[in-house]
């Protein structure tokens, strides 16, 4: 399958898809009203790959995310591809945000 997306000027050709294995999901930090920002967990339930650079994107139930992705994987490491970095676990990243952690939707137990 080839999903093509253009967003912000910038084409992205995607060649294929496949399954992602259970335990990892896509952090968001959902802000409503200016109110605090809320941690959502969204599981994700396959991997895009980009042609010519191989970069994995993940998929979740709203659909490819191809912007802010931050994944935290099943051993609690949150990996941020995009800028190549990684923090140790889910509290460290939210400083790294700036974000006190707050009420979490979908939480994996």
């Amino acid at each position: 399958m080839i999903r093509k997306l253009i967003r912000n000027g910038i084409e992205m050709v995607f060649f294929s898809e496949m399954r992602a294995d259970a335990g990892y999901y896509f952090l968001e930090l959902e802000v409503n009203d200016g109110a605090i920002p809320r941690l959502v967990y969204h599981p994700i339930i396959g991997w895009a790959l980009e042609s010519g650079t191989y970069q994995q994107y993940p998929i979740i139930l709203n659909g490819l995310v191809t912007e802010k992705i931050a994944i935290l994987a099943p051993n609690g490491i949150v990996f941020t591809p995009l800028n190549e970095g990684y923090c140790l676990n889910v509290s460290d990243w939210l400083a790294e945000q700036n974000v006190k952690a707050t009420h979490s939707i979908g939480a994996p137990i």
